[in-house]
């Protein structure tokens, strides 16, 4: 997931997905032109922290979060990208703000996360990380009156 200006839509998939790559890119080479709250990259937790997110956050708010938003398009290669709007991403942010999201998971039953029995030691500290990165980009987006923009690599 990467912010970026509602505009950068207009531009199409294609310029869009430029943006991913050279934002990447500024960040691997160490120059320092990707502000902290630009990425998130949540991988195979998406669905774990969406389950967990639903009963603090509503479903909707917590799918707009973790892994939905409008389709922009796809290369029929496995990449696709899919937005949410400035508006979408305030009403997201603000309801991560209203909830503490290391309790909501702490309390999440195991089985959310495709685990039975108990948790194993450490593992909601990644997790936390991951969510604490999306509530960073979250909050950095509305704040910048931005959209968000969700690459999706199979």
């Amino acid at each position: 997931m990467m912010r970026m200006p509602e505009e950068a839509l207009r531009e199409g998939f294609d310029a869009v997905v430029r943006r991913f790559e050279e934002a990447e890119s500024a960040s691997a080479d160490g120059t320092g032109g990707v502000p902290a709250g630009t990425f998130c990259d949540l991988g195979e937790e998406a669905w774990s922290l969406r389950a967990a997110l639903t009963p603090a956050t509503g479903a909707e708010t917590a799918e707009n979060a973790t892994d939905g938003g409008r389709f922009l398009g796809d290369d029929e290669l496995g990449t696709a990208c899919a937005y949410l709007t400035s508006a979408e991403v305030a009403g997201a942010a603000e309801a991560l703000a209203a909830i503490d999201v290391r309790s909501v998971l702490a309390a999440s039953d195991p089985s959310v996360f495709g685990i039975r029995g108990s948790l194993p030691p450490g593992y909601l500290d990644s997790v936390w990380e991951q969510a604490e990165e999306l509530v960073e980009l979250f909050t950095a987006a509305a704040k910048a009156g931005e959209c968000v923009v969700k690459r999706i690599e199979e």
